[in-house]
């Protein structure tokens, strides 16, 4: 075995401790910089979802208050003519352009009396056993359903909004709504795509 003088094993400890040393600063410095790293990226996405987030609430909000501003100018005499109906529908373009699954009048127990684009079928069928058409009744305010799945030819999964329609005593007469559809290039549609989440669809 060899016989190291004490010059060489002081020499070796101060090394081995320098050595540790470094390597303790060099792990502090990569913990410190990772960290600051996943912060950083924490709060770049963050913001970005808020961003997002507040994005889609100024959409829905944009959309509900179309839906509501055009209810409250459907008078009696348009939901008791059925065509008078189809033709307010039809004559609403820039309702339409936020709608992409299209828009409906229905009656206060859930009739559907128009829609655009017109699917004959779907006239005078009844939806009241939908949730937005009984949350709309039951509350007498504007509604935003959970998604499911449409009976348009289509067939796709839509989100649908409401607005009340009231008569000048107050009393409910109607139900004017616009549905989106989740697999088509609208904001909600991007946020289902985005989303790696399971969408719960009721199927009924």
């Amino acid at each position: 075995m060899p016989n190291f003088s004490l010059k060489t094993k002081m020499s070796l400890v101060i090394f081995l401790l320098a050595a540790a040393g470094l390597s303790l600063v060099t792990f502090a410095a990569w913990w410190y910089f990772e960290k600051q790293f996943k912060d950083t990226i924490s709060g770049q996405q963050f913001t970005m979802v808020s961003a997002m987030a507040e994005e889609i609430d100024n959409k829905i909000r944009t959309a509900q208050t179309e839906l509501t501003t055009v209810a409250n100018t459907i008078s009696p005499d348009i939901l008791n003519n059925p065509a008078l109906a189809q033709s307010f529908l039809d004559n609403r373009p820039d309702t339409a352009a936020i709608f992409d699954s299209g828009v409906f009048l229905f009656s206060p127990v859930g009739k559907m009396l128009a829609a655009y684009p017109t699917e004959r079928q779907l006239i005078g069928r009844s939806y009241a056993f939908r949730d937005y058409i009984r949350e709309t009744v039951a509350t007498g305010k504007p509604h935003i359903s959970e998604p499911f799945f449409s009976t348009q030819k289509s067939g796709q999964p839509i989100i649908m909004f409401t607005a009340p329609i009231f008569d000048a005593g107050g009393k409910l007469t109607g139900i004017f709504a616009g549905s989106l559809n989740l697999m088509k290039d609208n904001f909600l549609g991007k946020v289902a795509t985005v989303d790696g989440d399971e969408i719960h669809i009721e199927s009924v």
